[in-house]
């Protein structure tokens, strides 16, 4: 299963645990995580549990206990076999796990972005695995073949909407002082990754959460790829002529 580590996701378990000891007098608890050796080593908020526990480890404790007489040795043989296979499953990579909530949200968006955004023409998302905070918000960006490739993007994690222009930060320099005078107020210029991206603050929504529970600020979210989707289309022109000036003057030689 292909589940990347929440944010403060061992916290939220051990408070969980000692809210279940608070209701239940006398009651010990502990969080445990169980996982691949090489799963538990990259996860570095893996050490905020009371213990961690490798596939490896509990597969040998079973191991040696295969040897017992009766009907226990052969369960232990078999949970030994369980857990080979699980071991070669995270050797060879995981397979990718669809999550529904997060499917569900992203389904209830493209809805609301239909009814109350049309014009930004928001494709419709695929099944989604867990964690998934992005979506893609138009598919008609006008914009040149050889230039690099743009999107229009929301954050739910950030509460950003962004246009975004691909591996212009090596032309950082060059592009930023044309394009600041074009942004309006609330706008900003960014480095994303190897991206330049400008971008609208706007709501945050907490994916695991209904649409119709964060409507209003998920409205407040299309109102914002709205508007900088107008200013895009309204800036093509200079944005083209900036960013084929500065790859041209790269070229040359002289950035």
């Amino acid at each position: 299963i292909n589940a990347p580590f929440q944010p403060e996701q061992a916290q939220r378990y051990d408070h969980r645990a000692k809210s279940h000891e608070s209701k239940q007098p006398g009651s010990k608890t502990a969080t445990v995580i169980l996982a691949p050796r090489g799963y538990l080593k990259a996860v570095t908020d893996s050490g905020r549990f009371a213990a961690r526990i490798s596939y490896g480890q509990l597969r040998d404790y079973f191991a040696a206990r295969a040897r017992e007489p009766g009907e226990a040795g052969p369960r232990f043989a078999h949970r030994v076999e369980m857990l080979t296979h699980a071991i070669e499953n995270y050797r060879r990579g995981y397979t990718r796990v669809l999550d529904e909530t997060n499917t569900c949200f992203w389904a209830e968006y493209h809805q609301l972005a239909q009814e109350m955004a049309p014009e930004l023409n928001m494709p419709k998302r695929d099944p989604t695995p867990a964690a998934n905070y992005n979506v893609d918000l138009t598919k008609d960006l006008p914009w040149g073949r050889e230039l690099p490739r743009c999107a229009m993007e929301y954050t739910a994690r950030k509460g950003l909407v962004s246009f975004r222009v691909e591996g212009l930060t090596e032309y950082y320099d060059a592009v930023v002082p044309a394009i600041e005078p074009l942004l309006d107020d609330d706008m900003s210029i960014r480095k994303a990754g190897k991206s330049l991206a400008v971008s609208i603050r706007a709501p945050k929504l907490d994916v695991r959460d209904s649409i119709a529970d964060q409507r209003e600020s998920a409205a407040t979210t299309l109102a914002a790829a709205q508007r900088l989707q107008r200013w895009q289309r309204k800036n093509t022109t200079a944005l083209q002529s900036v960013i084929r000036a500065a790859i041209n003057l790269k070229k040359c030689g002289h950035a």
